[in-house]
């Protein structure tokens, strides 16, 4: 009987996946086919310099989130090296495309590794996921602030740094054991645990600052100069972005959010911008996710070349 119970909650869960896999691909291709009614747009609304100032930006924001990772993984399971902890990171970082980040979390606990492993998993990612979505989301409304008062921008800005740092340097473990005793495979995993390392002051600032201003800031310049999007357009359609990025994040059946930042994206972008044309939305929802999959291949890349100098530095 549990067993019979097992195969139909996999089943489920399964053709949820490829569910959610076959809609993003299909909404990712109808954004191609409004594109493709346009070619010319692409060249005027593309910019290789730019749209490298993009990727670079977003490679540094990608390096402070998994800083924040490796914080999140030592804080329940100090024991665990960080270059294992950073090497987890950035692993998964492929994984979490395509299965999904079921795969990547797979990938994190094998790297992770120990007794306290899968807690540090699920810990750390629920931590950093509530974190981030935070942080974006406040990203998103200071720049709705800046267009009505530049002190109230910078007010909320300071608030939401504030807020995000005392959410790193919290001790998450009591209301994620709660959450893993509803997960019937992860029961067991609600044994006694040490105290939480706490995160320094300082470095809790700069982790938080910097996943507030990082990646807007990369979808800004790939806006404004990487597509050649005006001031006044690149604002509304900035905020889009932060908020489809946290839709995404939220919606963890998707692939690394395929289709659904996208579908979000398209949505708020034709309510909050200046009714941009459908082309000129599609190109903005791919042109994000090309950077973003760039993004993810150049920090795994640059981290596998960091690490392979570092082993041959110490032999």
């Amino acid at each position: 009987m549990n067993t019979e119970r097992s195969k139909t909650r996999k089943s489920w869960w399964h053709w949820l996946r490829v569910g959610g896999l076959i809609l993003g691909f299909g909404f990712m291709a109808w954004l191609l086919s409004q594109l493709l009614r346009d070619p010319a747009l692409l060249k005027s609304h593309f910019d290789m310099c730019g749209a490298l100032a993009a990727v670079t930006v977003g490679v540094i924001g990608n390096l402070i989130v998994a800083i924040a990772f490796s914080d999140m993984v030592s804080k329940s399971a100090p024991s665990i090296s960080f270059e294992r902890r950073i090497s987890a990171y950035y692993y998964s970082q492929l994984a979490k495309y395509i299965p999904g980040q079921i795969a990547a979390l797979l990938i994190q606990r094998s790297i992770l590794a120990g007794p306290r492993a899968s807690t540090a998993t699920i810990m750390s990612n629920v931590e950093l996921m509530i974190i981030s979505c935070w942080l974006c989301g406040s990203a998103a409304v200071v720049l709705l602030a800046h267009t009505v008062s530049n002190a109230g921008a910078m007010f909320i800005a300071v608030v939401a740094v504030a807020i995000g740092t005392w959410l790193i340097r919290k001790d998450w473990q009591p209301v994620v054991q709660q959450l893993i005793r509803l997960i019937p495979r992860y029961r067991t995993l609600h044994h006694a645990y040490p105290e939480a390392q706490c995160i320094s002051l300082p470095r809790s600032i700069a982790l938080s600052t910097g996943m507030l201003v990082l990646p807007t800031a990369s979808s800004y310049i790939l806006l404004t100069l990487g597509m050649n999007i005006d001031y006044t357009a690149a604002l509304p359609l900035t905020v889009s972005l932060m908020l489809a990025w946290v839709a995404g994040v939220l919606a963890f059946v998707f692939p690394a959010g395929i289709g659904i930042r996208e579908l979000v994206f398209y949505l708020l972008g034709k309510t909050l911008a200046s009714t941009p044309g459908a082309e000129l939305m599609a190109e903005v929802a791919i042109a994000s996710r090309l950077v973003h999959v760039l993004m993810d291949i150049v920090g795994v890349t640059l981290f596998f070349a960091a690490r392979k100098l570092y082993s041959r530095l110490n032999r």
